[in-house]
């Protein structure tokens, strides 16, 4: 019976400094390693050429609906992924850069008509 006390009472201690040491590092701030946002862009872009070829564009696609991107979503469900590739290699080159992706939001903005002043009218 006395070895058994005696080894709870190691067994006790043993836990009770394991407990403290773990508090300790517990009250140590946790470094963690920095977290790199990539865009969906860069992240496709497999061999970093900053250009999509045809099967990064599809890559492309499937992230950028995976985010919830409507038009993208449509173009991954209905598979026509050589036809948008092709409406939007406006150069024809066979790969789609950064700028030819933005271009028609960016056209759309500059097309949509500005507000006129009211005319005020003598009266």
């Amino acid at each position: 019976m006395q070895k058994l006390t005696k080894l709870s009472i190691v067994t006790s201690g043993l836990l009770v400094a394991f407990s403290q040491t773990a508090l300790a590092q517990d009250d140590t701030p946790q470094m963690m390693p920095e977290v790199q946002v990539v865009d969906s862009f860069t992240a496709a872009d497999i061999d970093a050429d900053e250009a999509l070829d045809r099967d990064e564009f599809i890559s492309f696609v499937v992230m950028k609906s995976d985010e919830g991107d409507a038009e993208y979503k449509s173009i991954k469900i209905s598979g026509e992924y050589d036809n948008h590739f092709n409406t939007k290699d406006y150069n024809a080159d066979g790969l789609l850069t950064a700028q030819e992706l933005k271009a028609p939001a960016e056209e759309a903005l500059e097309a949509a008509p500005e507000e006129e002043a009211p005319i005020d009218e003598p009266g």
